[in-house]
C-alpha cells in the first residue's frame, strides 16, 4: 500500500475522524505531520496544496484533500478557473434531514426525485 501523510493539529476533530477513517479502510500506518507543533510544516503543507486547512491527506504523491475528501461528501468542480467544492446530492439530502425543518423536508422531496434521475442516465 502507498505511503499516508496527513497534515494534522492535536485538537483538529476532522484530523481525528479522518485517522479513523483511514484505519477502518485498513490503512495501519499513517504519518502524522503535526502543524500545530511545527509551524514551518503548515506552510509546507500550503505550498504543496494550495489549502489552509487540515486535516490534508495524500496517498503516495496524490492529494486526496481534507476530510470531506477522504469520506466522498464533496465534490469538486471548476468554475471560470476556480476550484468549487460542493456537497453531494446524498450529503445534502443528509443534512437537510438532520435539520428538521418544514422547508428542508420539502426540499428533500425534490433532491431524492434529482438523484434518482440521474441514477437512471437521465440528466436534471
Amino acid at each position: 500500500m502507498a505511503k499516508v501523510v496527513m497534515y494534522a493539529t492535536g485538537v483538529c476533530p476532522f484530523c481525528l475522524m479522518a485517522e479513523r477513517l483511514l484505519k477502518s479502510k485498513g490503512v495501519a500506518d499513517i504519518e502524522k505531520i503535526r502543524v500545530d507543533l511545527e509551524p514551518q510544516r503548515r506552510q509546507e503543507m500550503m505550498q504543496r496544496t494550495g489549502r489552509r486547512t487540515v486535516p490534508q491527506i495524500y496517498v503516495g504523491e496524490r492529494h486526496v484533500g481534507g476530510y470531506d475528501d477522504l469520506a466522498g461528501t464533496t465534490l469538486s468542480i471548476r468554475v471560470f478557473g476556480i476550484e468549487c467544492r460542493c456537497l453531494t446530492l446524498d450529503k445534502l439530502i443528509e443534512v437537510k434531514r438532520a435539520a428538521g425543518r418544514p422547508k428542508d423536508f420539502e426540499a428533500i422531496a425534490e433532491l431524492e426525485a434529482i438523484r434518482d434521475e440521474r441514477s437512471r442516465g437521465g440528466r436534471t
